[in-house]
């Protein structure tokens, strides 16, 4: 039951942000740059899905293995909410980074691009 109510969560959580997510993206492109940027955005998807069963099944047959399977799901969970998570933790230091770099270059971030 907990494990139906983690995932009945998560797929509320992704059915609500990604369709905001793909449409703040698209609206962001130049209209000339928009089948391009629509195959990248499929692109991602399809790889964060790849990504997200090969972790799945890593968590499960690693806790299976070590002769703790009850622990397993939990573990994918874990591991689920890492991957998730990683990348915001990634864009905060790298914007961190970069915002510095642009407050000493005199306040234009040269690493932007035009529109």
């Amino acid at each position: 039951m907990v494990i139906a109510t983690w995932l009945g969560l998560l797929g509320v959580g992704l059915g609500t942000y990604i369709p905001a997510s793909n449409t703040a993206i698209m609206t962001a492109i130049p209209p000339g740059q928009a089948a391009a940027a629509g195959k990248m955005v499929n692109m991602a998807r399809g790889l964060g899905t790849a990504l997200g069963v090969a972790v799945v099944t890593l968590a499960l047959h690693t806790a299976a293995r070590l002769g703790h399977a009850p622990a397993g799901p939990a573990a994918a969970m874990a591991a689920l909410a890492i991957c998730a998570l990683a990348p915001t933790w990634a864009r905060g230091r790298v914007g961190a980074g970069r915002n510095s770099r642009a407050v000493r270059a005199g306040g234009h971030d040269s690493g932007t691009v035009p529109r």
